[in-house]
């Protein structure tokens, strides 16, 4: 950076107080984040910004460092704050290497670690085992509050009906169930839950949910033909534990099998009192 112009005109407070705030919030909230993960690369990266840091003292007075106070949600003000300025246009290329930094790296996170959902990868290797059932596969998604098809489509019926209150001053409550499989007249009713066996059914919310659904997506079969309920098959679906080499992550591969719901490994089921029939608990590998 002290080959730019900046380094050698005088008056670039402005320029100098949109480095220094960039710089203090680099080590404030991306930097401090690898001093116990990365302790060399952390001490590297910090002598670099203490050496910039000390070349704007060396060209500005104590009274001229001064900083803005960014967070994530004042990204955008901050740099429209100082996109036009006339210091900065003058030093332009200063402007777009800071502003590259912040939003190819920082926009949605200010560390470099990957978020991973682990519900949602475990309801997407349950989409593929499922995928078998093709026209017949109905899958929940909650986030863009609809039900698709296996093809994307949407079948307006199963998403005009999907909610536990009549329209009226409430506003609709909406479910989503994470599969249903068609058969006949009739919806066989799938739950995901990103859970080891020891942990499944120990919330009443894990049964209460897929009971819900079994009678919500089936009421018309269920009140108007008065038809056994023991022909929906209500089933939660569990993570099988994997035994896994650490050394040999790089060989993992997900177990994407079809699975059967009318054969499925290591199965047991439940009474339950609602309907009088049984709730299904399987496993399912995600690893191989």
């Amino acid at each position: 950076m002290k080959n730019y112009q900046f380094i050698k005109a005088p008056f670039q407070k402005d320029l100098i107080k949109f480095i220094y705030s960039s710089l203090k919030f680099l080590k404030k909230k991306r930097l401090d984040i690898f001093e116990e993960n990365a302790r060399d690369e952390y001490k590297e990266i910090l002598k670099i910004l203490n050496k910039i840091n000390n070349l704007l003292i060396k060209i500005s007075t104590h009274k001229n460092i001064s900083s803005d106070n960014i967070s994530k949600k004042t990204l955008d003000k901050f740099f429209r704050k100082y996109k036009n300025n006339i210091e900065i246009k003058k030093n332009k290329k200063v402007f777009n290497l800071v502003h590259s930094i912040f939003f190819t790296e920082l926009k949605k996170d200010v560390q470099l670690f990957l978020s991973v959902d682990l519900t949602k990868v475990f309801e997407k290797v349950l989409e593929k085992k499922l995928s078998h059932y093709d026209k017949l596969l109905y899958i929940g998604n909650e986030s863009e509050q609809k039900i698709v098809k296996s093809d994307g489509s949407i079948d307006k019926n199963i998403n005009n009906s999907n909610f536990l209150l009549e329209e009226g001053k409430t506003k609709l409550i909406n479910q989503y169930p994470d599969f249903m499989i068609k058969e006949e007249n009739h919806f066989h009713i799938i739950d995901a839950k990103y859970k080891f066996k020891e942990n499944v059914l120990k919330k009443s919310d894990d049964i209460r949910q897929v009971l819900v659904y079994s009678l919500l997506f089936n009421k018309d079969m269920f009140f108007a033909k008065n038809e056994d309920m023991q022909k929906i098959k209500k089933i939660i679906l569990y993570v099988q534990k994997s035994n896994i080499n650490i050394n040999n992550f790089n060989d993992l591969v997900i177990n994407i099998e079809r699975i059967d719901i009318d054969n499925l490994l290591d199965s047991f089921s439940y009474k339950e009192n609602l309907f009088n029939t049984e709730v299904i608990i399987s496993p399912i590998e995600v690893l191989k």
